[in-house]
């Protein structure tokens, strides 16, 4: 299966802009509290923390935090399945004996896309 990219240039209204710019900030806070969570379940249980574990955290996270999930599932799952990809790529790294670079939390300057996987 061909994984395809596309980049659009987006025009967005000052409401739209404003929209936009919470739907980073939510989905940069949920991959830091996902990538938080992985770090202390190993630190503390020494069990990994897979990404459907997290899927299913998602809708306790409807009641909780609601501006987390004002956008919907499918860019939070995006979210979730970019912090797990950012884990397999340190592991392989890791088995290949390269330098390994854990999955960092991002800052504001280095979270800038979110990923809608759900193709429907």
């Amino acid at each position: 299966m061909a994984v395809r990219a596309f980049t659009y240039l987006l025009q967005p209204t000052v409401g739209q802009s404003h929209a936009l710019a919470a739907l980073l900030a939510a989905q940069r806070e949920l991959y830091n509290a996902a990538l938080e969570e992985r770090r202390r379940a190993w630190r503390w249980e020494r069990r990994h923390v897979t990404r459907f574990e997290q899927f299913g955290h998602l809708k306790d996270l409807h009641d909780v935090r609601p501006e987390i999930m004002r956008f919907g599932v499918c860019a939070a799952r995006g979210t979730l399945t970019r912090l797990d990809r950012a884990f397999r790529a340190f592991f392989a790294r890791v088995k290949a004996g390269q330098a390994p670079g854990f999955p960092r939390f991002k800052g504001k300057g280095r979270f800038d896309s979110v990923e809608y996987p759900d193709r429907s």
